[in-house]
This record gives C-alpha cells, sequence and structure tokens, in this order.
C-alpha cells in the first residue's frame, strides 16, 4: 500500500532541490533513476520499477567530475554506494513514473559524492541541475 504524506513535516535534515541520475539496485532490482531532491538523511526520487515500503535499497549518484576532482573535468561520475530503505511511495503515476522517499540507513560520507552535492548548492544556489541528456 502506498501512503502520502506531508514530506516538510517528516524531514530531519534541509534538502535541497535537484536532478541528478543515479542507479538504485536491489536483490532483485536494478534501474536508472532521477533524484529529486536530496539531503544527508535521504532523497526522493522517481521510478519506473516497483519498490515496496521498508525494501532495502543502494542508491550510487551520478555527478558531474568537475565537482568530484575540483578541476576543469566534463562528464559524470559514479560515486560510492549508499543504503536505504523505501520510506514512502506516491500514488500519483504519471506514464508509469511512481516517485519513492529513500531514508538512508547511514550518513553520507565524501565518497557517496551528497556531502559534495550539498556543499555546491550551498556555495551557489538552492537548485542543482547537472547536463543530463536522459529523462526519467
Amino acid at each position: 500500500m502506498a501512503i502520502l504524506q506531508n514530506f516538510d513535516e517528516n524531514r530531519k535534515t534541509k534538502r535541497f532541490d535537484v536532478a541528478v541520475p543515479a542507479q538504485v539496485t536491489s536483490f532483485e532490482f536494478s534501474e536508472l533513476v532521477r533524484v529529486h531532491d536530496l539531503s544527508r538523511g535521504g532523497c526522493r526520487i522517481s521510478s519506473e520499477g516497483s519498490l515496496p515500503l521498508d525494501k532495502i535499497v543502494h542508491l550510487e549518484l551520478y555527478i558531474p567530475k568537475l565537482i568530484h576532482n575540483n578541476r576543469k573535468s566534463k562528464g559524470l561520475m559514479k560515486c560510492g554506494m549508499i543504503s536505504g530503505k523505501i520510506a514512502y511511495c506516491s500514488q500519483w503515476q504519471l506514464g508509469g513514473i511512481k516517485q519513492y522517499g529513500i531514508q538512508f540507513l547511514s550518513s553520507p560520507i565524501e565518497s557517496h559524492g551528497i556531502p559534495k552535492i550539498i556543499r555546491e548548492i550551498q556555495q551557489n544556489t538552492d537548485r542543482y541541475r547537472p547536463t543530463m541528456r536522459w529523462v526519467a
């Protein structure tokens, strides 16, 4: 059963509006998704797959090499894997795409890419949208 929530009331950490590609995997599931908002405690993704509540998944973000290496590089690179559980699922669907909330099981470290993205946003703007060639 899907749960609709007022997401702002349950957030313990500030979330930032992003559009970041990521790979989400579990034992029987693997899909390229889009991360819509991000914090040190979790994120929201769009997915065509069906993920049950409380399912443990692993998330790997793709971030610009420029942010990761702090030099003039082009393209995206995959960051380290962080685990989380599906905390909510939207009932609203558009073309079979659902929105899921993932609550991280541990605090993100540098290799996950999350602290780097958050620092970049805080230094520049509240929105982060690296150039991407696909749409989820």
